[in-house]
C-alpha cells in the first residue's frame, strides 16, 4: 500500500490529544460531583446516563476522526496504465564534453560546472520534453527526447571528455544534431540549449546556425570559462592531474571561452548567450523564455500509477460519525 499524502498522518495526533482530553473530563467531573453531593447520591443524580453508551459513542468518534485522516494520507494500491500527456516544448541540450571542457576556471571543471547547471537547469523546465546531445570531434544523441528527466540525468552521469572519442570541438555538428532529432520530433516549439567554452575548430558553425535559424530553432548559448587562456589538464585513470596538453612544439595549450561565436550564434536564431555565473541566473531566465513560447500538446508513453483508494476509509469515517449521532447514551427508561 502506497499514500500520497504520508504527512497528513501528523494530524492522527488530534484523536490522541481528544482522548486525553475526554479522560480529564471524566475525572474532573467526578470531582465537582463529589463537591455538591455525597458519594451515595451520585449514582441516584447521574442515573439517567449509561456510562457504557457515552464510551461506545466515544470510540465512534475517535475511530471516525482516524479513519478521516487515513483518507486523507491518500491510500493507494492496485495499478492502472495512464498515457502521460503534458504542455510543453521539445528542449534539447547540446553538451561539449571536449578536453577544453576539462579546464579549471570554473571549479571543479568547466565541464562539471556545466553538468551540474544541467542538472538545476531541468529543475526549473515545466512539462517540457528534454534531450540530450554529446559532442566534441563528432556529436551523439545520448539521450532523445523524453519527458522522463530521470532517464537525462542517468545519461548526464556517465559525461565525461573520452565518451566521444574524436578529439576537437565541433559545435556545427552538434547543431546538426540537434536539427536532425528535432526534425524526427516534428514540433513546432524548439529551443537548443548549447553549453560549451565556444572553441571550435570547424568551418560548419554559420551552415549549421543558419539550418537552425530557417527551421525556427532558437538556440541559447551559455558560456564556460574566462576570457584569458588557462592550461587544459590531463588525468590519468584515477582523477588525478599528470600533467597538461601541449601542442607539437611542446608549449601549453591554452584554452579560453569564445564569446563572440556563441553570442553570434544566439543572435543569428532568435536567442541569447550567457556567461555561466556562480548564482546561475542565466538558468531562470532561459526557462522563463521557454515557458513564454508558445506550448505544443504532446503525449508521451503509457505508464502505470497506483490507484486512489482514500473513498474507502472516507466511507467508513462517515459512518462511524452517523453512529455517533445515532447512539443514545441515556438508559432505557429515561
Amino acid at each position: 500500500m502506497h499514500f500520497s499524502n504520508p504527512e497528513a498522518f501528523w494530524l492522527l495526533t488530534a484523536p490522541v490529544v481528544f482522548l486525553i482530553g475526554f479522560i480529564y473530563y471524566l475525572k474532573k467531573r467526578k470531582r465537582l460531583l463529589l463537591l455538591f453531593a455525597v458519594k451515595e447520591n451520585i449514582a441516584r443524580l447521574t442515573g439517567s446516563v449509561s456510562m457504557d453508551k457515552k464510551v461506545f459513542r466515544i470510540i465512534f468518534l475517535l475511530l471516525s476522526l482516524t479513519f478521516l485522516v487515513i483518507a486523507a494520507a491518500g491510500p493507494q494500491w492496485g495499478k492502472e496504465l495512464e498515457e502521460i500527456s503534458r504542455r510543453g516544448i521539445d528542449v534539447i541540450i547540446a553538451l561539449d564534453t571536449s578536453r577544453s571542457m576539462m579546464a579549471q576556471d570554473i571549479k571543479p571543471s568547466r565541464l562539471d560546472k556545466a553538468k551540474k547547471e544541467i542538472m538545476n537547469f531541468l529543475d526549473r523546465l515545466k512539462g517540457d520534453r528534454v534531450g540530450l546531445i554529446f559532442f566534441a570531434g563528432d556529436s551523439m544523441i545520448q539521450c532523445p527526447l523524453t519527458l522522463d528527466y530521470g532517464a537525462v540525468l542517468t545519461f548526464l552521469e556517465i559525461a565525461g571528455p573520452d565518451i566521444i572519442p574524436t578529439p576537437g570541438t565541433d559545435i556545427g555538428g552538434a547543431i546538426e544534431k540537434a536539427v536532425e532529432a528535432f526534425e524526427i520530433s516534428g514540433k513546432k516549439s524548439r529551443v537548443l540549449v548549447l553549453m560549451t567554452d565556444g572553441e571550435t575548430h570547424t568551418a560548419n558553425t554559420d551552415d549549421a546556425v543558419a539550418k537552425a535559424a530557417e527551421k525556427g530553432i532558437i538556440i541559447y548559448t551559455v558560456g564556460f570559462g574566462r576570457g584569458d587562456g588557462v592550461p587544459i589538464p590531463l588525468r590519468d585513470e584515477d582523477g588525478n592531474i599528470i600533467g597538461y596538453k601541449r601542442d607539437e612544439e611542446g608549449n601549453p595549450v591554452l584554452s579560453s571561452l569564445n564569446q563572440r561565436i556563441l553570442t553570434d550564434i544566439a543572435q543569428a536564431t532568435g536567442g541569447l548567450f550567457f556567461p555561466a555565473s556562480t548564482g546561475e541566473s542565466e538558468l531562470e531566465k532561459i526557462a522563463d523564455a521557454i515557458d513564454d513560447m508558445e506550448k505544443a500538446r504532446f503525449k508521451g508513453k503509457k505508464g502505470t500509477k497506483y490507484k486512489d483508494r482514500y473513498q474507502y476509509p472516507l466511507t467508513v469515517a462517515v459512518l462511524l460519525f452517523i453512529g455517533y449521532f445515532i447512539i443514545n447514551d441515556r438508559k432505557k427508561g429515561y
